[in-house]
């Protein structure tokens, strides 16, 4: 566990643990990144916050990299919330899958979203059992929302709100993210690719305000930097299972 805090002039001193909690899997680990603020002594499940990523990004590339000086993490522990955020396996700082060694065409898609459900399940889990309280709120996106959704079905004695950003099911066609053809159990993402996708499919006056001065550079170092094989490639790729691909297929 690694623990330091951070401070802003006008904002409340933070501190922020990075946790490796045991999944339900031998020899798989689960990240959980965990900020609140240093002055909070009494946990509630009011204002307790577990975040949820989806298909691709690891949940500290999506809720953890600061615009503008904070990140959303940092925004809601600056308003007084202990809010967590998870890396099921084969993401992040998680455990991957021993497949993940070998070529992606060697393996059958991993991670579907039965075992993102059950990870969730073990990250929930641990965090009643250390705040002392018997329910939490989720916020999940994408696929997340898919794991969150199904995990809080299930469980509703143990979730005080659920929100679903961008939910998958709403899709009319192929997620963006299919490629196509045969799914191996992983695929290779081309990071520093996203900058232009992301701008074509904005209006056109909006493009040049859309991402702040160095933030997309910002978020691919962070994103490139959970996968240290991927990135120490040329060009950087970052590597992210299939089995949401198939699952979105396969609904």
């Amino acid at each position: 566990m690694n623990q330091h805090a951070s401070t802003r002039v006008d904002r409340p001193k933070i501190v922020v643990e990075d946790l490796m909690i045991p999944s339900d899997t031998a020899g798989l680990s689960l990240h959980l990144r965990n900020k609140r603020p240093a002055a909070l002594e009494t946990f509630s499940a009011e204002r307790t916050i577990l975040m949820m990523h989806g298909a691709t990004y690891s949940s500290g590339s999506l809720f953890d990299t600061p615009l503008g000086g904070l990140s959303f993490m940092d925004h809601l522990a600056g308003h007084g919330y202990d809010v967590f955020a998870l890396d099921v396996r084969g993401y992040g700082q998680s455990t991957r899958p021993s497949e993940m060694d070998a070529p992606p065409e060697q393996s059958e898609p991993l991670v579907r979203t039965e075992a993102g459900v059950r990870d969730l399940a073990s990250a929930v889990a641990h965090i009643l059992k250390q705040r002392r309280i018997a329910r939490l709120n989720l916020v999940a996106m994408s696929w997340g929302g898919s794991v969150a959704g199904a995990y809080t079905a299930g469980n509703n004695d143990k979730v005080v709100k659920l929100a679903l950003v961008a939910p998958l099911w709403v899709l009319q066609g192929p997620a963006p993210i299919d490629a196509g053809g045969r799914l191996g159990g992983y695929r290779n993402v081309p990071v520093l690719d996203f900058r232009e996708r992301w701008l074509s499919a904005a209006p056109e006056a909006a493009r040049s305000s859309l991402i702040p001065a160095g933030g997309f550079e910002r978020w691919a170092n962070i994103s490139l930097a959970t996968d240290p094989l991927g990135s120490a490639q040329a060009p950087a790729i970052m590597r992210a299972v299939n089995g949401p691909i198939l699952d979105i297929r396969e609904y």
